[in-house]
């Protein structure tokens, strides 16, 4: 995934792929690091595997667009028009499923999640919040984990992290893209209403964008 980020080869792939996938799923987690902008006019997603491999200290040049800032909202809006039309010429419009899965405000045991990366939980899912529906308004079918499902596994296999969740969560997804895939797609609902219910407003010392 990472080499292929740096490639830049997304719709390559997904255009080989097309005629034999039975469901996309389309989750919005990894654009919580941001993007760099690359002299050269690319782009690159900032991720753990990439900060894990110090990838990012070797792109002279580079500038990074923050997660949740106006400049990075506003350029993903304008390539989500981009990524639909993609998704309806392949054939994939009506087989992608978003997942919107709230960052969890505490673990199985009761405890407060930890923050990601100076994130809290409050925070991860205010800023999310316009990004799910801006994609949400184009009628994506969208999938929403449950409040109740939304806790953070205590013992999770990738370690503590509000996105992190309990075994119960992901038997949810499963069963609920399982049924997706038994729906004949032209009796599809799509979801173009705000995908969330209004969150509170983030804590006065937020740093607005």
């Amino acid at each position: 995934m990472l080499k292929g980020d740096i490639r830049g080869d997304m719709y390559e792939r997904l255009t080989q792929e097309a005629q034999t996938t039975d469901v996309l799923l389309w989750d919005l987690i990894d654009e919580r690091l941001g993007f760099f902008d690359l002299p050269d006019g690319g782009v690159v997603t900032r991720t753990m595997e990439g900060l894990g491999e110090d990838l990012y200290t070797h792109l002279a040049g580079a500038r990074l667009v923050e997660f949740g800032t106006t400049e990075h909202l506003q350029r993903w809006k304008e390539h989500l028009s981009v990524f639909t039309g993609f998704l309806k010429e392949q054939g994939l419009w009506e087989r992608t499923l978003l997942l919107l899965c709230p960052w969890a405000l505490t673990d199985s045991t009761g405890q407060p999640t930890p923050t990601s990366w100076g994130t809290t939980p409050v925070e991860g899912n205010w800023l999310f919040t316009e990004y799910y529906a801006a994609a949400a308004q184009t009628g994506l079918t969208v999938l929403r984990l449950p409040d109740e499902l939304s806790v953070a596994g205590d013992t999770h296999k990738w370690g503590p992290a509000p996105f992190h969740y309990i075994d119960a969560a992901y038997e949810w997804v499963a069963d609920a893209v399982s049924s997706f895939l038994g729906t004949r797609p032209e009796t599809l609902t799509p979801t173009p209403q705000a995908p969330h219910r209004p969150l509170e407003p983030p804590p006065p010392n937020m740093h607005q964008p």
